[in-house]
C-alpha cells in the first residue's frame, strides 16, 4: 500500500532523500503499522514524540490504510 510521509524537525536526517516537511511517497506492506513504518524509514522510536495519520495523533501500534498522511514529529525542547 501506499502512504505520504513527512517527517519534521529533523527527523528528516535519518531517511535518505527526505527533505525537511516535504512529504514523499512510500509503499509498505498491507497491515504495516507506525512501528514498521520507522523500521523501514530507519527512524528510532524514540526519536518520535507525535505520530500522526491523516491530521489526527495516533498510537505507533495504529494499522495503517492505503492513502494515509502520515506526520511524524520529535520532541521539540526550548527554552
Amino acid at each position: 500500500m501506499r502512504l505520504e510521509v513527512r517527517a519534521f524537525a529533523g527527523l528528516h536526517r535519518y531517511i535518505a532523500g527526505a527533505v525537511p516537511g516535504e512529504s514523499f511517497s512510500l509503499e509498505v506492506r498491507d497491515g504495516s503499522n507506525g512501528y514498521e513504518l520507522l523500521h523501514s524509514l530507519n527512524v528510532p522510536v524514540k526519536e518520535v514524540f507525535t505520530f500522526m495519520v491523516n491530521g489526527r495523533r495516533q498510537d505507533l501500534a495504529q494499522s495503517l490504510a492505503e492513502g494515509d498522511r502520515i506526520g511524524i514529529f520529535p520532541s521539540i525542547g526550548g527554552g
